[in-house]
């Protein structure tokens, strides 16, 4: 697991922590929250290839892990090359109503912690067994809460439009334990894909194609152009996707320092569960 105090060859770590924390804090002119972006990611590894589509998940879960690992098996990867395209991930993040403190075994996420923003503490998570929203009092209170979690992300490479449809396909299917239309809307009615979903895995998969993935737009029709904002610097990185927001970041002095440092902006694609449900979603609070 990487720790953001791990990434050793950025120095000035701290003070980027703090403009991006800075962006998810972000106030609109009635002084209500209205977040900028929604979380940050960190690795001491980057990608081996730079035509990748990248399967997150930051919620580590072994039966979830290996199930993946056996299907993308199945379709010709050996389990050391696959091995091979996997980063440890650390992320900062706002924490939903709906996420799950738990596993599918009912085991609290072991390197999860949430932070309440309004009191200002930690939350007990052996308290909750169940999402905040099922509990009284906490219905009103989208927004108030951020995460810090460790996990996995695989980035695997593709060399043709047919693996990458096929990698694609795969993620989208088993990584979510709910059906969706091609604009992002759940089907209503019908119960969770139990047969076909990975364990443990969640509502919204994410997943994120290069700039390389621009040649097949027209066949990606699960994906929406988006951007990451990322700063590499020897085998470390820190990166953000931004989307609706993308003007107010430019217009935003975090975003001048951002770029100071050495953030660039990158063209990528995600998939529109993804960039609907969390990147683009309205908070306020």
């Amino acid at each position: 697991m990487v720790n953001f105090e791990d990434l050793i060859e950025i120095e000035n770590k701290d003070e980027i922590r703090e403009c991006l924390e800075g962006l998810i804090a972000h106030k609109d002119e009635d002084g209500n929250s209205s977040p900028i972006i929604t979380g940050y990611n960190w690795y001491n590894k980057l990608p081996k290839a730079d035509r990748i589509a990248t399967f997150s998940n930051i919620h580590e879960s072994d039966a979830y892990k290996q199930e993946m690992l056996v299907d993308l098996e199945k379709l010709g990867y050996s389990r050391d090359q696959i091995l091979e395209y996997l980063r440890e991930k650390g992320s900062f993040f706002i924490w939903e109503l709906d996420f799950k403190f738990c596993d599918q075994d009912g085991k609290p996420y072991k390197k999860l912690r949430v932070w309440d923003i309004k009191q200002k503490q930690w939350l007990d998570l052996k308290l909750y067994k169940q999402p905040l929203i099922k509990y009284d009092g906490y219905k009103e209170r989208e927004g108030n809460f951020v995460a810090e979690d460790l996990g996995w992300q695989l980035d695997m490479p593709f060399h043709s439009r047919e693996e990458l449809l096929s990698l694609i396909g795969l993620f989208i299917q088993k990584g979510s334990e709910f059906l969706f239309d091609l604009k992002g809307n759940k089907f209503e009615g019908l119960t969770s894909n139990q047969s076909l979903y990975w364990s443990g895995s969640y509502e919204t998969p994410v997943l994120l194609l290069g700039q390389e993935a621009m040649r097949y737009a027209d066949e990606l029709i699960d994906f929406t152009q988006a951007t990451k904002v990322a700063f590499y610097r020897g085998s470390n990185e820190i990166s953000f996707i931004v989307h609706r927001r993308l003007e107010e970041l430019r217009e935003s002095s975090n975003y001048n320092f951002l770029i100071k440092q050495g953030f660039q902006e990158e063209l990528c694609f995600g998939n529109k569960i993804f960039i609907k449900e969390y990147v683009d979603k309205e908070r306020k609070r």
